[in-house]
């Protein structure tokens, strides 16, 4: 297991270079100067050329695209991803200081999906073509339809504003005042597992009903075994291992979804920290977080493959 570990972390290596050579140069021939955003009105005062081409070489703007890359490679090769051009912080200091906040999003929103997902698809896969199949059915149709972003602002709306129940924004740090950040955390998690959670009800749903038509599942009922049974000790067990393939992917996914929502919710964590990047040009900030991205996906994918094998040993690829 371990060999297969380090090979699988090699592989990695290459797919996230390139990602995030990708992204360092789309974002360097986006429209705009970091410098000019950065001074403001005063970039454009008479006088201030020569302080704006200061900055630009101190900065290494003046360079060719290719050489701004490669010396961008050396230093990530070193373990430094650079310093922000907007704040001057070192940018992994900035993604360590955000990732809290978007782990502690991400944790609760599939807890939530997973609580709520798995016993609707459950319910509706053992009671194929009743009321209740066809009204999980439903649900996780307008699930999938509903935007991220117009369930955020739903939830703001009528919660928040019109209800009063909950804060509308903001982030509060799980070790200052647990009871407050569960408060702020319930909305942003909410909009985001709305999805998920149908995601998951779909995908049990259909495991469930193709498990439950297996010959062995009719040994067992005609064993005696009940319903119940039938699902918590064979049906439930089948199902479980494929979704874990399913939950890793919808990790990467939720990343991308991750972004919108932080923005609506004031939420500081790293989606919130990307947009101000592109807002403010900051190139080395933006490919920071394309690369920590990159290796979170890599990181739970490889979880989900070590799960997989000692779930079932026979997919095991060690």
């Amino acid at each position: 297991m371990l060999r297969f570990t380090m090979t699988r972390a090699w592989q990695s290596v290459p797919t996230l270079f390139i990602v995030s050579g990708v992204v360092f140069i789309l974002a360097r021939l986006a429209p705009g100067d970091p410098v000019v955003l950065k001074l403001g009105s005063q970039a454009l005062a008479p006088g201030n050329e020569q302080i704006v081409e200061r900055m630009r070489s101190e900065l290494g703007l003046d360079q060719p695209l290719v050489t701004q890359f490669l010396l961008w490679l050396r230093d990530l090769a070193h373990g430094d991803l650079g310093v922000s051009i907007h704040s001057g912080q070192s940018v992994g200091r900035i993604l360590l200081d955000r990732l809290p906040a978007t782990v502690q999003l991400m944790a609760a929103t599939m807890l939530l999906a997973l609580v709520v997902g798995i016993p609707l698809g459950v319910l509706a896969g053992a009671r194929p073509d009743s009321w209740i199949d066809r009204g999980v059915t439903q649900l996780t149709a307008l699930g999938l339809a509903v935007p991220m972003f117009w369930m955020a602002l739903i939830l703001i709306l009528v919660v928040a504003v019109q209800w009063q129940i909950l804060p509308p924004s903001g982030y509060v740090p799980l070790i200052e005042d647990p009871l407050e950040s569960i408060k702020r955390t319930i909305l942003p998690a909410t909009a985001l597992a709305v999805r998920e959670g149908a995601i998951f009800a779909k995908f049990v749903r259909a495991e469930m009903r193709e498990t439950l038509a297996q010959d062995y599942i009719r040994v067992a009922r005609a064993k005696g075994l009940g319903s119940f049974g039938v699902v918590r000790h064979h049906a439930l067990k089948s199902t479980m291992i494929p979704l874990i393939t399913v939950i890793g992917v919808e990790v990467g996914v939720l990343m991308g979804g991750v972004v919108v929502v932080e923005q609506v919710f004031g939420w500081s964590g790293v989606g919130w920290q990307a947009v101000q990047a592109l807002l403010n040009r900051d190139y080395a900030v933006v490919a920071g977080v394309v690369l920590m991205t990159g290796m979170v996906y890599v990181l739970v994918n490889l979880l989900v493959d070590l799960l997989y094998g000692l779930l079932d040993p026979r997919a095991r690829a060690w």
